[in-house]
């Protein structure tokens, strides 16, 4: 089971001139999944999540939040080309491990593989992970991801206990 801040609906600081830039998937360069946003930013801390949607709403800036980069093929983007991407990677704190009720808090950006890692640290588990280890657990909870599973529940979304959302206003 685990806690996590989802940063569902987020991102960005006004531009005064657009240039396009590209946000490439997992894959690298070449494989774009945003070919045409104005900034691309890194919050370290919801509250800088906030405050950057906060000024999205107000200026009528699309924003759009990407994780590991597993949204192919140019889909997580609006054609606006004042779109600005926020990306999750470094909002990946992993707090508050309960091995009594078997929960943790994660940030969006934590992947399968910083958990496991930081799980395995304090001699725990959390007993599956999908078959890329760098999916953020947050992403795969938006998107519905699945295991197989005869015993246990196969969506990842099962495992999350609650969500922190910054909604399009800015608002936790």
């Amino acid at each position: 089971m685990i806690h996590t801040r989802f940063l569902a609906c987020l991102v960005p600081l006004l531009t005064q001139s657009v240039r396009a830039l590209v946000v490439n998937t997992f894959d690298g360069e070449g494989f774009p999944t945003c070919a045409n946003v104005a900034q691309i930013l890194y919050p370290t801390s919801v509250d800088e999540v906030v405050s950057i949607v906060k000024g999205a709403a107000a200026s009528n800036t699309p924003v759009r939040a990407l994780g590991g980069g597993h949204s192919w093929y140019n889909t997580s983007c609006s054609d606006d080309p004042k779109t600005v991407v926020f990306k999750t990677e470094y909002l990946n704190k992993i707090s508050n491990l309960n091995m009594q009720e078997g929960t943790v808090d994660i940030e969006a950006g934590v992947t399968f593989l910083q958990l496991a890692n930081w799980l395995h640290q304090q001699n725990a588990s959390i007993g599956y992970t999908l078959v890329n280890w760098n999916i953020t657990i947050a992403g795969a909870i938006a998107m519905g991801a699945h295991r197989s599973s005869l015993r246990e529940d196969s969506m990842v979304a099962a495992g999350a206990l609650s969500l922190d959302i910054v909604n399009g206003k800015g608002e936790l």
